[in-house]
């Protein structure tokens, strides 16, 4: 079992040493190639499902939000790989009274290069709530002001790559990674490039009963997802003040969506539709950075639109990272996994 371990330990940093074999500071970088990142952080997200019939009014749009806002989470870092796990589910009384329990589990995983960046994210919430049912029409049929859904699951799952065109002058991994440290104010052109699937399922219908007729032949619909491939152009820029930063990223481009629902009528059958909608990712640090320590402030705003039928609306992820972590040597058994790296005796 210790041998298989190992084994493996050794397949997961393999590629990474490899790819960062070459790593030297710059002027405006500093490398740490042999330190190990360790950073506990809260995560406040604000998911938002959102729904609206074509022609219609904001009274019957449904707005689907987990309430899970808080995450606790620890991420862990060593050459170009990253890896970060949060837990979070509802704490208060009173809002579980009025928006219902939910659970929530938050898992990325990162390989970073100077010149590309690889982002895998993985979400899932179990139970929703329509914060806009107060609005609906005839919503005294209800005892109580939110439509609360359980049973209601939502998957997310992204996959980003990005090229960094200045590599020797600006660090994408430093100032939303910090993996490393901008020393000195630089920018870039970006490209992305990402793949997304989006998942809502229900056991019954999802919307409330007072808005369904406005929705049509998805009037009952219990499940619905999106598969979105894209690509985008951008550009990141960091103002640095000493060990202080500030960063900002900006990402435009188009996605082709394919969308498939289920309805509570159609027997398990799924009918699909594809089309084109835009890509929007924006996203921001204020930070400090040193040689052992670093903190911030992480916000990431990014919107997959949905265009199916003659519905409209958008899964909305917006997140707000606090972070702390500290640098350290690699422990030994890190630095003796990479000894063993085969790959690094052949290059």
């Amino acid at each position: 079992m210790k041998k298989l371990l190992s084994n493996i330990l050794i397949l997961l940093f393999s590629t990474c040493t490899v790819l960062l074999g070459q790593e030297t500071d710059t002027d405006y970088i500093k490398v740490y190639p042999d330190k190990v990142y360790l950073s506990p952080y809260y995560l406040y997200k604000y998911p938002l499902i959102q729904l609206k019939p074509q022609g219609r009014t904001n009274d019957w749009q449904a707005k689907y939000y987990p309430n899970t806002p808080n995450s606790l989470g620890i991420q862990f870092r060593y050459k170009s790989i990253s890896f970060g796990v949060g837990l979070s589910n509802t704490i208060s009384q009173t809002k579980i009274d009025r928006f219902g329990e939910s659970k929530a589990i938050d898992i990325n995983v990162k390989i970073a290069q100077p010149s590309q960046l690889i982002e895998v994210y993985v979400k899932r919430y179990q139970g929703l709530t329509d914060l806009n049912a107060p609005n609906y029409p005839q919503d005294s049929i209800y005892n109580y002001a939110y439509y609360n859904r359980p049973d209601a699951t939502f998957w997310y799952s992204k996959a980003n790559y990005i090229y960094i065109f200045n590599k020797e002058e600006y660090s994408y991994r430093s100032t939303f990674n910090f993996m490393e440290r901008q020393v000195q104010s630089a920018g870039s052109l970006l490209l992305i490039a990402n793949v997304t699937y989006n998942c809502l399922r229900g056991d019954t219908a999802l919307l409330a009963a007072p808005i369904r007729q406005a929705y049509g032949e998805l009037g009952t619909i219990k499940s619905f997802a999106t598969l979105d491939s894209g690509i985008g152009a951008g550009y990141g820029y960091t103002k640095v003040f000493g060990d202080f930063f500030v960063s900002g990223v900006g990402f435009i481009g188009i996605d082709y969506q394919n969308n498939r629902f289920l309805t509570s009528n159609s027997m398990e059958e799924w009918e699909t539709k594809a089309s084109a909608v835009p890509l929007l990712d924006i996203r921001a640090t204020l930070g400090y950075n040193n040689d052992k320590f670093f903190a911030g402030l992480v916000y990431n705003a990014d919107f997959n639109f949905i265009n199916f039928n003659n519905v409209n609306g958008y899964f909305n992820y917006n997140l707000i990272i606090a972070r702390i972590g500290i640098r350290f040597a690699a422990p030994k058994l890190l630095r003796n996994i990479e000894r063993r790296n085969p790959l690094n005796k052949q290059s």
